[in-house]
């Protein structure tokens, strides 16, 4: 597709006095561009109307990228770290104001060194994409809320969401998660280890760090284990 070409030479015309030259009151302008035919043969062509709307609209899709670039783990595919923290103190401080119930569930990957050393860096970051789609899979659209926020741990917030709720968004998780095994793009098979808690909010909470502390070092029965091993292609 044909795009607007920046001139090679511009030629700025000035008074004695350094200013430019006014323009003639007539003048119009115009975007052009050489054709095929080389610079001996130049024929100018003014740039259509839908040349430059196609050519808006990658400037469009382009801006989009890079906002999602700034919001977004490319690793996981899911919210980075501060992203992922300004929606959830503001879930916090909207739960305390109305009093409902929410959620937290933080997941820890396990052995993703050991895939490291044996596959290398791109398979950590195709080990945590596939882990991050499962939790996505496993979560309500719109209303979750999920993010990597660390290398090895990914948080999903549960708005309106009571304990008994959170217990069972971890289940329909772990059935998931160990059902599927990771297949890397070398064709070899992975299966990290997780370990999975939830907590709720509490009355006392001031703020979402303090439920989410609470919430990984917890020790009460709403802490799961999901044990698993790295399989080989045989």
């Amino acid at each position: 597709m044909s795009g607007i070409k920046t001139p090679k030479n511009v030629t700025v015309t000035t008074s004695k006095s350094g200013k430019q030259a006014p323009k003639a009151a007539n003048a119009k302008v115009s975007i052009q561009r050489n054709s095929a035919k080389g610079v001996a043969g130049e024929d100018l062509k003014t740039v259509s109307r839908e040349e430059l709307e196609r050519e808006v609209l990658k400037l469009r899709e382009a801006v989009k990228a890079m906002k999602r670039g700034q919001t977004t783990d490319e690793a996981s595919g899911l919210n980075n770290r501060a992203t992922f923290l300004d929606i959830a103190n503001a879930e916090f401080s909207r739960s305390r104001r109305y009093d409902h119930d929410l959620t937290l569930v933080v997941t820890d990957v396990i052995g993703l060194e050991k895939i490291t050393e044996q596959h290398g860096y791109e398979a950590l970051d195709q080990t945590m994409m596939a882990v991050g789609q499962m939790c996505l899979s496993s979560s309500r659209f719109g209303v979750d809320v999920l993010g990597r926020i660390t290398e090895n741990q990914i948080a999903i917030m549960l708005p309106e969401t009571a304990l008994a709720g959170g217990l069972k968004f971890m289940a329909r998780m772990r059935k998931i998660i160990t059902s599927t095994p990771i297949i890397l793009q070398n064709g070899e098979r992975v299966r990290p280890g997780m370990k999975v808690s939830a907590d709720t909010l509490q009355s006392e909470d001031v703020s979402f760090m303090e439920l989410f502390e609470r919430t990984w070092h917890r020790t009460a029965p709403g802490k799961k284990s999901i044990k698993g091993k790295e399989k080989a292609v045989a």
